[in-house]
């Protein structure tokens, strides 16, 4: 029998169609928004994942701009997503190195750790023109910020390698930010969709 042929089952389905058509709500029956909030979910993991080649973001783990975790990853990079129309940096991926910078970063402590961090920021992001991470704290110390295409980031575990490399990006190239600091790292443009 099928839910039109039962008059119970038919009545219900009219009755909730009703309360939802008069009211503005669904059912708990319907899950209450739970569509919804699968459709932003998954945009949120799509903004994500764009931020790194496939082969790395779709086995990565994914946090939301909070840092809850959407989904575990299984080769130890992490993408987060980052909405640069409500004033985020854009979405990022990076390796646990990088992630332990990040950190120190927030945090305003060292950078520890000997291995190279990478990070890939594919959609492109924000820079702010700070000449240190620590002017990165005070909004009168960087009065613009730089839209930066397509690109990715190395930290050397020496920075002071780093010390023969252009420090500007208009001199075209990859270039050093914040050089002669613990913080120093490469920024490489990329151009073009050959990453994805």
């Amino acid at each position: 029998m099928t839910p039109h042929e039962n008059p119970t089952v038919s009545l219900s389905l009219t009755m909730m169609t009703l309360l939802a058509l008069f009211t503005g709500t669904v059912p708990s029956a319907f899950g209450e928004g739970g569509a919804r909030r699968d459709v932003i979910r998954h945009a949120v993991v799509q903004t994500a994942e764009a931020a790194a080649p496939i082969s790395l973001s779709t086995r990565a783990t994914i946090l939301d701009q909070s840092g809850n975790v959407l989904r575990q990853g299984t080769n130890g990079w992490t993408c987060v997503s980052d909405n640069r129309d409500k004033g985020g940096q854009g979405p990022v991926c990076m390796n646990e190195s990088w992630a332990e910078f990040a950190n120190a970063l927030k945090a305003n402590r060292l950078p520890a750790g000997n291995q190279i961090g990478i990070a890939y920021m594919l959609r492109g992001g924000r820079s702010m023109n700070s000449p240190t991470p620590s002017a990165m704290e005070t909004p009168a110390a960087h009065p613009s910020v730089t839209e930066l295409g397509p690109h990715m980031m190395v930290r050397l575990p020496n920075p002071t390698l780093l010390a023969d490399l252009p420090t500007s990006p208009e001199q075209g190239g990859p270039w050093v930010r914040w050089a002669g600091t613990p913080y120093a790292h490469i920024i490489i443009p990329i151009e073009g969709d050959a990453a994805r």
